[in-house]
């Protein structure tokens, strides 16, 4: 996860360039894809979680630097990868980051 070297970011202009470059190709995309990015922080560390475009697709979790975290839910059960159960029961200090039209 991002640890002590990132930044609790604030704004569209301050966030990762890998979080914008999500956004860019959601933006970009064909499919009229309805997502949603958002920051939390989550076990001291800020986080990313891109909603699913699709009942029937996974969520994913980003550090700052776009690693995978997991994928807290979606998928054919609706419960994700199962790898951050928890996720929903910690995750603090929610702010939108951007929501396709």
């Amino acid at each position: 996860m991002c640890f002590n070297n990132c930044r609790n970011y604030l704004s569209l202009a301050t966030i990762p360039a890998c979080i914008k470059q999500e956004i860019r190709k959601a933006k970009r995309s064909k499919n009229n894809l309805k997502i949603q990015v958002w920051q939390f922080k989550y076990k001291g560390d800020t986080v990313y979680f891109i909603s699913a475009s699709a009942a029937d697709k996974m969520s994913v979790l980003l550090d700052c630097h776009c690693n995978i975290i997991c994928r807290p839910d979606g998928g054919l059960t609706g419960k994700g990868d199962g790898h951050c159960k928890d996720f929903f029961l910690f995750r603090s200090d929610e702010k939108l980051i951007w929501q396709s039209d």
